[in-house]
C-alpha cells in the first residue's frame, strides 16, 4: 500500500509539474522528497518563470478532506522560500472535484497538540482556495 500511494502522489506532482510547464514555467520534481530528506530540506516541486519562484508541497486525495501538514513538512518549505525568495504553497489535488487547489502557508491553521505544532487545511479552507490561473499570474 505504501507504493502505491507514493506512485499516485508522484503521478500528481507530475501532473502539476506538465501543467507549470505549459505555462512557461521552468519545472524541477524532486524525487523522494517525501521519503529521504533527511538531509535536504527541499519542496515536492520547484517552478521558475522569469525570476518567480514557485515551490510546491502536493497532496493527493480522493475527495475534500482534512489534511495535516507535519510541523517538519512545514517547516522546511517555509525554509527553502525563505532561503530562494520563492512564494510557497500547499498543492492539493482532489480527484472527486478534479481540481487543484492552492494554500500559502500562511493560510493555514496551526494547532497545538500532545506531540507539538502542526498545520491543517480544513475542509471550509477549500472554498477559499487559490485556483491555477491565481498562481500562474
Amino acid at each position: 500500500m505504501g507504493y502505491e500511494m507514493y506512485y499516485r502522489g508522484k503521478r500528481a506532482e507530475y501532473d502539476l509539474g506538465r501543467r507549470l510547464l505549459r505555462h512557461g514555467f521552468f519545472v524541477m520534481r524532486a524525487p523522494g522528497s517525501g521519503r529521504r530528506s533527511k538531509r535536504f530540506r527541499y519542496p515536492d516541486l520547484l517552478a521558475i518563470r522569469k525570476g518567480r519562484i514557485l515551490l510546491f508541497e502536493v497532496k493527493l486525495r480522493k475527495k475534500r478532506e482534512t489534511i495535516i501538514i507535519p510541523w517538519k513538512q512545514y517547516e522546511n518549505l517555509r525554509y527553502a522560500a525563505s532561503l530562494s525568495g520563492g512564494e510557497p504553497y500547499i498543492a492539493v489535488y482532489v480527484q472527486e472535484d478534479k481540481e487543484w487547489y492552492f494554500f500559502k502557508l500562511e493560510e493555514l491553521e496551526e494547532q497545538v497538540h500532545e506531540k507539538g505544532k502542526r498545520y491543517l487545511i480544513t475542509i471550509a479552507m477549500y472554498d477559499r482556495a487559490h485556483k491555477f490561473e491565481e498562481i500562474i499570474e
